[in-house]
């Protein structure tokens, strides 16, 4: 059976999958590739999905990506999104591919769709996180699940977190705020005002000397910064938070989020959630843990 089963949305999303492809023949990890449509072909999917012996799920998808949702609707398995920017076709360059995929809806009834999301148009970094994960799943001497770094300087959030240790509670997952050499998975909870180079020299700082993790970031979007943003009527530019500037005053929304989901600390992929989706965080980090 393969280990990934890799499924493009359609045909002309097949080049993105040829660097995953690359990356797990040279690291021998299996994996099978389907293009299956989530609009055209709902039923084929379904039945594709319930009958995979697949250990994870690579969606690739642009435009109204339903994809990774869909596939993540009727597994246990992770999912891992890829959004495309669907080329001449799409005026957001991807942007609508991307939310499509991390907003997905919170767990209800111990059902979760929960879905990890990388880089728009960077397949290559699914790829890597899953042969990251499967190194870890092998490990058998970390003490916890878990380890919550609260990485919220602008906008402390501390009933995130809590909300957080409540729900690792609740899906059976140890956790540490500060073990990092004991832990399987690393949930990081990050202003979304923060630039990149400070977040990832953070990263690095932190992270320094620790072996390779999963990451799952959550991003804390919070409602006076999407005025600041303003997200609804202007979305190309970026104004400033309380009197500090996320890079610059100009700096496209888009790039921001891009930037928060194509982070890569400790020289390793992470993968994403929605907003302030630590529900969704704590489910993906069960599943990615193989609990």
């Amino acid at each position: 059976m393969p280990t990934v089963s890799i499924i493009a949305g359609s045909k002309s999303d097949l080049d993105f999958v040829k660097p995953i492809e690359k990356i797990f023949t040279g690291n021998e990890i299996t994996f099978k590739t389907d293009v299956i449509s989530a609009h055209r072909d709902a039923d084929k999917l379904k039945e594709y999905v319930i009958s995979s012996d697949a250990e994870y799920f690579i969606a690739l998808a642009g435009l109204a990506a339903a994809l990774p949702g869909a596939i993540a609707a009727h597994t246990k398995k992770p999912v891992i999104g890829v959004p495309l920017d669907g080329g001449s076709t799409s005026s957001l360059a991807g942007l609508e591919s991307l939310l499509a995929m991390i907003q997905m809806p919170p767990p209800k009834d111990n059902k979760d769709v929960a879905v990890g999301c990388v880089a728009i148009n960077h397949p290559e970094l699914a790829a890597q996180f899953i042969q990251r994960s499967l190194y870890i799943r092998n490990e058998k001497n970390r003490m916890y699940d878990v380890v919550i770094d609260d990485l919220n300087w602008i906008n402390p959030q501390p009933d995130l977190s809590d909300n957080l240790e409540r729900a690792l509670n609740q899906l059976g997952l140890t956790h540490t705020k500060d073990n990092f050499n004991n832990a399987k998975v690393i949930i990081a909870l990050t202003d979304s005002c923060d630039t990149a180079d400070d977040i990832a020299g953070e990263f690095l700082e932190r992270y320094k000397g620790i072996c390779v993790r999963q990451m799952i970031m959550v991003p804390v979007l919070q409602v006076d910064e999407l005025k600041a943003l303003n997200y609804i009527k202007s979305p190309e530019w970026v104004r400033t938070v309380d009197g500090y500037s996320p890079g610059s005053a100009e700096t496209s929304v888009l790039e921001i989020l891009n930037k928060i989901y194509r982070m890569a600390p400790s020289g390793g992929p992470a993968v994403a959630v929605g907003s302030r989706r630590i529900d969704n965080a704590a489910y993906l980090a069960k599943k990615l843990i193989g609990k």
